[in-house]
């Protein structure tokens, strides 16, 4: 008698999900065996039981600042939720540190943040309780941090730290919440735990000037370890006050790492790594970009430099 296996994969996916992508919160993956075999010179065929498994609901966020326009107000900070998860899945913001003087009014949704990305609230109010809307697998949603100016119409320089945690729950990796995923399975942080923050620098631009950096690793199991090929993507958010002039941006390349040709960004637009007429470049040893001075409509102006580096 010949026999032949063939195993049989059935997962039940929205229309559209590629085999390649990740299984999608709440669909159930069945498998089938069936053997093909001669009988007394006949076809035949014995099918096995079939085994089916529920996935889970995987919890992952991630924050990125971005720019507003330029000249835009400073009591406005925009960023970008990511759900990094496989599931559709709503989010809590909060705002835990904020500098002496300064008060929170509240947190809006930026719905142009997928078209113009113009860095101010929308209409209709603040988030009620910081809670977002539901955000699929994979997605991402622009917000505005909106901040109360003294009396005197000034913003105290200093920074302000933004938080992120899933709804459904967040923890060290691995941390279940069961039967709350999405179709009724368990919901699992992932590797960012289910909750990031990021800090922005923030006021009027009464110090000179001001440079914050912030680093997000990404190896390629999509892990945040830094381990040989993780690509390490910079944020640098910087201001020229009102009195600095010429202010030039360097940062080196760091030993054990070799630059993303092609990364270098300013405000969300792509700068070129030659030595040209834009604002920056990057020679393979450090990123430079140049600021527009303080005092010509740049002061309290917060510019957004990213770039990226593989880890060797």
């Amino acid at each position: 008698m010949q026999l032949r296996m063939a195993a049989v994969l059935l997962a039940m996916l929205p229309s559209g999900v590629r085999a390649q992508a990740s299984a999608v919160a709440g669909s159930i993956i069945r498998n089938v065996a069936d053997a093909s075999y001669t009988s007394d010179g006949r076809p035949a065929v014995a099918r096995s039981n079939a085994v089916a498994t529920r996935v889970d609901e995987r919890l992952d966020v991630t924050l990125a600042l971005r720019a507003g326009p330029a000249g835009g107000d400073p009591a406005f900070v925009a960023f970008r939720v990511t759900n990094r998860g496989n599931g559709i899945e709503a989010f809590v913001l909060t705002a835990p540190a904020v500098p002496a003087g300064l008060v929170v009014r509240g947190i809006a949704r930026d719905a142009d943040d997928a078209g113009a990305g113009d860095g101010r609230p929308d209409a209709g109010g603040t988030l009620d309780g910081g809670i977002t809307a539901p955000i699929a697998a994979g997605d991402s949603a622009g917000f505005v941090l909106i901040l109360t100016p003294a009396a005197d119409g000034t913003l105290p320089d200093g920074t302000v730290t933004i938080a992120v945690r899933a709804a459904t729950g967040s923890g060290t990796p691995g941390t279940v919440f069961a039967g709350t995923g999405d179709g009724g399975g368990d919901a699992v942080t992932g590797p960012t735990g289910a909750a990031a923050t990021l800090t922005s620098p923030v006021g009027t631009g009464d110090m000179d000037a001001m440079i914050e950096k912030s680093q997000a690793v990404r190896a390629p199991d999509g892990s945040p370890r830094g381990v040989p090929g993780a690509t390490i993507t910079y944020t640098l958010r910087a201001r020229a006050g009102v009195g600095a002039r010429a202010v030039r941006i360097a940062d080196p390349i760091p030993s054990g790492t070799r630059y993303v040709p092609g990364s270098l960004r300013l405000d969300d637009a792509a700068v070129s790594d030659a030595d040209d007429a834009d604002p920056g470049g990057c020679d393979g040893a450090r990123v430079t970009v140049a600021l527009p001075d303080g005092g010509a409509g740049g002061g309290g102006t917060i510019r957004t430099i990213s770039f990226q580096v593989i880890i060797q």
